[in-house]
């Protein structure tokens, strides 16, 4: 897992469907154990994936790749819900494709969710994205 994070991070590695389709398709490290020697080693995964999944959603984006983008985008929201540069990957994939609704549509369900969590309001940066 980490060799193929290495591979979609480099800017001269042509992405390949099968490397994107893995990488959206990893899940967490052991889930089920709670072995304390596991914690960190399961958030040192978590946000190699994390990284990785906004990486490849950018990286296909700028390659015309719209439909894996918004998928990279989706698989990093999914794992991190809360995690604003997630968002914004999905929201700047959507709007790549010349998809505004569904960028708004996304921006919506944070600005919500982040509300009613955490009782905060997206960053400048992301507001701005749409011109919210």
């Amino acid at each position: 897992m980490e060799s193929l994070a290495a591979r979609i991070s480099d800017p001269g590695h042509r992405i390949k469907n099968a490397e994107a389709n893995k990488a959206c398709s990893w899940g967490d490290v052991l889930p089920d154990w709670s072995e304390d020697w596991l914690l960190i080693e399961r958030e040192r995964f978590r946000q190699l994936r994390l990284h990785t999944m906004e990486v490849l959603s950018e990286r296909l984006a700028a390659e015309g790749r719209f439909g894996q983008a918004v998928m990279a985008g989706l698989a990093a929201v999914a794992a991190e819900p809360l995690r604003e540069s997630a968002q914004r990957i999905l929201i700047k994939a959507h709007l790549s494709e010349g998809n505004r609704s569904e960028a708004a549509r996304q921006y919506a369900l944070y600005r919500n969710l982040l509300t009613s969590d955490l009782g905060l309001e997206p960053s400048g940066e992301l507001r701005a994205l749409l011109g919210a």
